[in-house]
């Protein structure tokens, strides 16, 4: 059996994290397994990743035509290739969220297509023509799934959830790594953009919060669109640590008085791998109450805190309560530990294989 994975484009991000695991799962499992980007691969840690691995990896080149039936052709040749290389194999799965319907409408293949994300992006982006091409859909927590439902019951039956998987012992063993940081602090691990990620009111409510409290910092670790944006907003606080991408952020992570993630209410999350990370390090989750993985990860606040997403000052009274230790933050990692095992790498796999195999 040959799997297909078709991406748009492999970058430093969440989705991309999860396509690693599952890449790496499977290969251990004996699964052959593929991968399609649409965009040249330029991050060496990926680079790396499929080399080390031996995994293919196929790219969609543009092609090089005359001005004006560049697009034509380019369209022409993308299709064609990417025929090509699913004929070559049994099953696709699109992970980049419905990306390559098109694409996909007239092949006669087992289809599986994820969903990274919540019902409020995915809603205004497909109807049943994209749903009927798939033989099944992937959701991400069963809050989303839910909501799914509800808005497409006739699909019911093809649509599944399937956490985000998590190798807990390969990130406790990646956090033992000695970093130079200036303790305590905060942490927010997370693209620097504006589309779906608010970095902007991490910043806000940590500039309100180190007025009473000078001694902690805050170390954001990525990079994006938005970071001389994010720059110019702490001007004035010596307490905010740009890091830039980091490929491996777990001991930040694991020493952190707590780790942040701030997200849309317009897009909101799918199922946040920074917080699965933070359950894994033993370390307090921070998370604006997005939908609709975030609360459904921390158990609607017993295994970490919610804020309200885009308020600042909520934010910041929330970061003075555990700096005043007036939360049991204690009982909130336990029962964190206690219920890691939903994101299991090997449990999540099987789901998955199980339903390529159906």
């Amino acid at each position: 059996m040959k799997i297909l994975f078709l991406m748009n484009h492999i970058i430093m991000g969440g989705l991309e994290k999860v396509l690693l695991q599952y890449l790496d799962s499977m290969q251990k499992a004996g699964v052959n397994v593929t991968v399609l980007s649409c965009e040249k691969v330029t991050d060496q840690y990926f680079i790396d990743f499929f080399r080390t691995r031996k995994i293919d990896l196929e790219i969609l080149n543009k092609h090089n035509a005359h001005f004006f039936l560049n697009k034509i052709v380019s369209k022409y040749m993308r299709k064609r290739k990417l025929r090509h290389i699913i004929g070559m194999h049994d099953i696709v799965i699109d992970f980049a969220n419905f990306t390559f319907f098109e694409e996909l409408k007239n092949i006669n293949k087992k289809k599986i297509g994820f969903c990274h994300g919540s019902i409020l992006f995915f809603n205004s982006r497909i109807d049943k023509r994209v749903l009927d091409i798939y033989d099944d859909i992937v959701c991400l927590s069963d809050n989303f799934t839910t909501e799914f439902v509800k808005l497409y019951p006739g699909y019911r039956n093809k649509i599944h959830r399937i956490y985000n998987p998590i190798n807990v012992d390969e990130v406790r063993k990646l956090s033992n790594v000695k970093v130079s940081v200036k303790k305590p602090y905060f942490v927010a691990v997370q693209r620097l953009d504006s589309v779906d990620k608010d970095v902007a009111t991490i910043i806000n409510a940590f500039n309100i919060f180190s007025k009473k409290h000078p001694k902690y910092n805050l170390y954001i670790i990525g990079d994006g669109p938005q970071i001389a944006e994010l720059r110019q907003m702490t001007t004035g606080n010596k307490h905010v640590i740009f890091t830039g991408k980091i490929d491996n952020p777990y001991p930040f992570i694991k020493n952190a008085a707590a780790l942040i993630l701030s997200s849309t209410s317009t897009i909101g999350e799918g199922l946040p791998n920074t917080l699965l990370e933070a359950h894994a390090l033993g370390t307090l989750a921070i998370s604006s109450d997005a939908p609709s993985g975030p609360r459904e990860i921390l158990l609607n606040g017993r295994a970490g805190i919610l804020f309200e997403p885009g308020n600042a000052q909520d934010l910041a009274v929330k970061l003075g309560k555990i700096a005043n230790k007036q939360y049991a933050t204690h009982k909130m990692i336990e029962c964190a530990d206690k219920n890691i095992n939903r994101f299991d790498a090997d449990k999540n796999l099987h789901q998955l294989l199980s339903l390529i195999k159906k």
